[in-house]
């Protein structure tokens, strides 16, 4: 079960940073948009359209493959704790009620 987190926790920690990277593209290419120059021709116009719609698809892809494995992770970890309590409560109970049992 720990392995389980720990695969997910990567994953999430991998996707976290891949979005990171999709942000600063975009707003790269939004403050390259931004500058105030008159004599873009309508073709580089059209290039830079749609090089920020791929960056904004590509962005929101990355947002949605971080919140899956970020619930995956969450999911893991609580199955996780889950089971360590439910171990923990059988350790409890062998040693302190079926051992003094047996010793009595």
């Amino acid at each position: 079960v720990m392995k389980t987190y720990h695969m997910y926790h990567a994953e999430s920690i991998s996707a976290e940073s891949k979005l990171k990277e999709a942000e600063k593209q975009e707003e790269k290419q939004i403050g390259r948009a931004g500058d105030p120059v008159f004599h873009i021709r309508l073709e580089e116009r059209h290039q830079r359209r749609s090089s920020v719609k791929k960056i904004e698809k590509m962005k929101e892809k990355r947002q949605a493959k971080y919140s899956e494995n970020k619930l995956k992770s969450i999911k893991a970890r609580n199955e996780y704790l889950l089971t360590l309590e439910a171990t923990n409560a059988s350790v409890f109970k062998y040693y302190i009620h079926d051992l003094s049992d047996l010793i009595d």
